[in-house]
């Protein structure tokens, strides 16, 4: 059964900063200062010193002996591409502040780009990067910029992770050219999204996966209000976390629900680096809850 989850924790050490939903359901715009001029340039890092002061140094130690020898696959656009940078400065500790031109360059480039990597031509199933760490820990991203992408579904069968998560739907109601029909192949893809889900855990029965929710925009863009965006994204979440559930597939972390009214919190409209490190660590601590990687006050 599809369950949704806003986990409330704390690392070994922490200081226990855990996560809290909010009845408003849109954040607000108000408090998002800084412009995409500012931070697509070459701003947004990984935010290691965040993370020391929320979780402190042991955090990392806990997940590179969670994942040792293990597999990790990651799929959504851009934001679900800092998820690989962060969890990779986690169990590697030496990429320092990798920036989002870095991540671009080594991971593919997604919203109108489609995914675009450079020398690699478009990659919306395919594209992606991959490593394994000194732990054996393999790790990779793939671009999963619709809501069901068919390319993806024969490699993750391949070769089975033990923790996937996933996110999808947000690039659909982004790109203006997309908008308009996004509700019909939402309608559409949803049911191809389910069998390919429901093949790949059949095949793959110990993978542990986590389906993650698009989250809030915080400025108007995309030739839309942040209201009129926020209230598709919301939409597109319903929607698919009533397919989850109906199915029977996997768990739902509320990444939307962790980030209302934390728009000062933001690197731009979209992008949010400190909390992609408050997100990976809600799903870390749920994954890894039996190692010595949480203890758990909730």
């Amino acid at each position: 059964m599809a369950k949704v989850f806003l986990v409330v924790v704390c690392a070994l050490f922490s200081k226990c900063q855990g996560l809290v939903g909010h009845a408003n359901p849109f954040p607000k715009s108000a408090e998002f200062t800084r412009t995409l001029e500012q931070t697509y340039a070459n701003a947004i890092a990984v935010q290691k010193d965040y993370r020391v002061k929320q979780y402190c140094d042991s955090y990392d130690d806990s997940v590179r002996k969670c994942l040792e020898g293990k597999k990790v696959t990651i799929l959504g656009n851009s934001i679900s591409r800092h998820w690989f940078s962060v969890l990779r400065d986690i169990l590697e500790s030496t990429m320092g502040n990798q920036s989002m031109d870095d991540e671009k360059n080594e991971c593919g480039q997604g919203g109108v780009h489609g995914g675009v990597r450079p020398g690699q031509g478009h990659c919306y199933g395919w594209c992606g990067c991959s490593t394994e760490t000194s732990s054996n820990t393999k790790l990779e991203f793939l671009w999963q910029q619709r809501v069901y992408d068919p390319e993806e579904s024969d490699l993750l069968r391949h070769d089975c992770a033990d923790l996937l998560t996933i996110n999808t739907g947000g690039d659909d109601i982004f790109d203006p050219g997309r908008r308009p029909a996004f509700k019909e192949t939402l309608e559409n893809e949803l049911s191809q999204l389910r069998n390919m889900l429901t093949d790949v855990i059949a095949v793959c029965p110990e993978t542990k996966f986590y389906w993650r929710t698009t989250t809030p925009v915080c400025a108007d863009n995309f030739d839309a209000t942040a209201a009129e965006l926020n209230e598709m994204i919301n939409y597109s979440n319903d929607k698919i976390r009533t397919m989850l559930s109906e199915a029977k597939l996997g768990l739902v972390f509320d990444s939307w629900t962790a980030n209302l009214d934390r728009c000062g919190d933001y690197d731009d409209t979209i992008h949010h680096s400190k909390l992609v490190e408050e997100h990976l660590h809600s799903v870390l601590t749920h994954y890894c809850g039996k190692s010595e990687l949480i203890t758990d006050n909730a």
